[in-house]
């Protein structure tokens, strides 16, 4: 329920619009200029982003994600079921086409080829010294944020002309067609190679990164204000073709329930990224006869992160004990409740709608919900009843855990709560915490959560890869692991899982090209992970975006803005 604070938001703004006034019928010539006006779009994420980079600021990289993919293009793309494809390059590289080339020494080759008319918003062509002054950003280890572990592989890069450039790599590395795009966005030289080497303590700080943002994508800015909103302005020039839409209104809203109101009020045409909860979606799908809820694309799962460096308790760190609360949670009462029975229970990633998420989901090793078999294995951790019915060990001392999550996510909160009351009927004391706003960015306190964390991710397999070593949030890496955040090969190892073994198969999934040999070894590196318990998984999260009947093209994920388009 939405309580009396939502009706009262959607009361005021029923109102407001309504002191607009009626409006008398337009006569035919009004109607015929009614038709040549410019179309309009008004899109609410949740969130308040301060740049449209989001590398640059994580606490709120979700939001500002989708802003990025309006303003920016790669030279790649990641399509809705997370597979590259070419955007502002000619082709994609790959053995077939002989752009990419894995030679008998290991070492392997990427040629990339820039579309001919592709610019930056100010009208300067994209060229290749704008990518490799990219790769030297990206590369360098006083600014973390662009960082990924694919830059560890690469051995240099080449240009061959202006539009061409050759990257050599030590050893061959599946994410390699992601260059550019989702790792590595173009970066404009003539606008930051002199600030980064004037100032490279400041480079963060420029106002590139939200007021006065250049990019290569459909749209550019206009406006943005920061804790309200951004208007984005259909970039003429897109090589991909001018948007059919001329403006774009993003609004930043805070509050779910404020995004409901502003829909059933009118004064929003969609949601986007990750806008409102499932159980909010279909309330406001009963009431909106102006639009709908989206088809859902299972893009990311909700996950319990159990902590494997130094935890408190110890007993975390100890398989029993994981599988125990594992088996403990009902996660399809929680699915039922929470997400209103529209998704799978989630074991482990990738998405089953994904092409890999089928073969992948016959190595997963599942844990049924069965409390008895959670008291079993407790009890055979030498834990007994207390009289007031809670778990002791041989000594007396009560077992409990903390349970923590973000306070900025509806779903997540509830999924805390219901799993703390799971884990309390078997007998295992819990206490869950909301991790306030001013620590969300705190690197160590999230990093150094004492047992377990409640996190969402990326369903597509590439994010496998994060399970590495080389990705644990240590001081020495500043608690950022080196992907600094990043997608893929350079993700963050939430729960410090740190394995030799899995390692072993990480590296060799990462190094095999072909797809066939790749899918199996991705079946072991899931096994391992299930097997071992070092994720815990809860749901899919279907991300569900609400669409105005008016709007084209559009469903909720940005993929060819360009093609969207509204209707009278």
């Amino acid at each position: 329920m939405w309580g009396k604070a939502f009706l009262a938001l959607l009361t005021l703004l029923t109102l407001a619009l309504a002191c607009a006034g009626p409006s008398a019928s337009p006569t035919s010539s009004e109607r015929t200029e009614t038709r040549s006006e410019p179309k309009r779009l008004r899109i609410a994420i949740v969130g308040d982003p301060v740049v449209v980079f989001p590398s640059v600021d994580l606490r709120q990289a979700s939001a500002s994600a989708e802003i990025e993919d309006l303003l920016n293009a790669g030279l790649s793309v990641l399509d809705p079921d997370r597979v590259p494809q070419a955007q502002l390059a000619e082709e994609l590289p790959t053995t077939e086409n002989g752009l990419w080339r894995v030679f008998p020494d290991g070492r392997m080759e990427t040629t990339w080829r820039i579309r001919e008319g592709a610019s930056w918003h100010d009208g300067t062509p994209l060229t290749v010294s704008d990518l490799l002054f990219t790769l030297q950003v990206a590369q360098d280890r006083e600014l973390p944020n662009f960082g990924n572990v694919a830059f560890t592989l690469m051995e240099g890069a080449e240009e061959i002309d202006s539009r061409t450039v050759v990257i050599r790599w030590s050893k061959p590395h599946v994410e390699a067609d992601k260059m550019f795009g989702a790792i590595a966005m173009p970066m404009p030289r003539h606008l930051l190679e002199r600030p980064y080497a004037q100032d490279k303590a400041g480079f963060l700080q420029l106002p590139y990164w939200n007021t006065e943002h250049m990019g290569t994508g459909p749209y550019r800015v206009r406006e943005f204000v920061q804790g309200s909103h951004t208007v984005l302005q259909a970039f003429e020039r897109y090589v991909l073709g001018r948007p059919r839409i001329d403006e774009i209104e993003v609004r930043f809203i805070r509050d779910q329930n404020t995004v409901a109101a502003n829909l059933l009020a009118g004064a929003v045409d969609a949601t986007m990224g990750r806008g409102i909860s499932i159980e909010q979606a279909l309330q406001v799908r009963d009431q909106w006869r102006e639009g709908t809820v989206a088809e859902l694309a299972l893009v990311s799962w909700v996950r319990i992160h159990p902590q494997f460096v130094n935890p408190n308790p110890q007993v975390v760190g100890e398989l029993p004990f994981r599988q125990a609360l594992l088996h403990a949670i009902d996660r399809q009462q929680i699915v039922d409740a929470i997400q209103g029975g529209l998704v799978p229970i989630a074991d482990m990633l990738p998405s089953p709608k994904s092409r890999e998420g089928a073969l992948v989901g016959q190595s997963m090793v599942r844990h049924e919900y069965d409390p008895r078999r959670a008291e079993q294995l407790l009890a055979g951790m030498g834990f007994t009843r207390g009289t007031d019915g809670m778990l002791q060990d041989s000594s007396g001392r009560k077992l409990s855990v903390e349970l923590r999550t973000t306070g900025d996510n509806d779903a997540r909160r509830k999924s805390l709560f219901a799993v703390s009351d799971y884990w309390q009927r078997v007998g295992v004391g819990v206490e869950p915490v909301l991790v306030p706003e001013q620590l969300q960015g705190d690197r160590q306190y999230r990093a150094e959560f004492p047992a377990f964390e409640v996190n969402r991710g990326g369903a597509e397999i590439a994010g496998l890869s994060q399970y590495h070593t080389r990705g644990v949030r240590l001081p020495e890496n500043n608690f950022r692991g080196p992907g600094g955040g990043g997608t893929g090969a350079g993700g963050t190892n939430y729960p410090r899982y740190m394995n030799p073994e899995l390692d072993a198969l990480i590296d060799r999934y990462l190094a095999t090209i072909p797809q066939a040999e790749r899918t199996a070894l991705a079946g072991q590196v899931v096994n391992h992970i299930t097997a071992n318990v070092a994720q815990m998984g809860l749901y899919y999260d279907a991300e569900p975006a609400m669409v105005s009947n008016r709007l084209r093209n559009f469903t909720g994920y940005v993929w060819k803005p360009q093609e969207w388009d509204l209707v009278h």
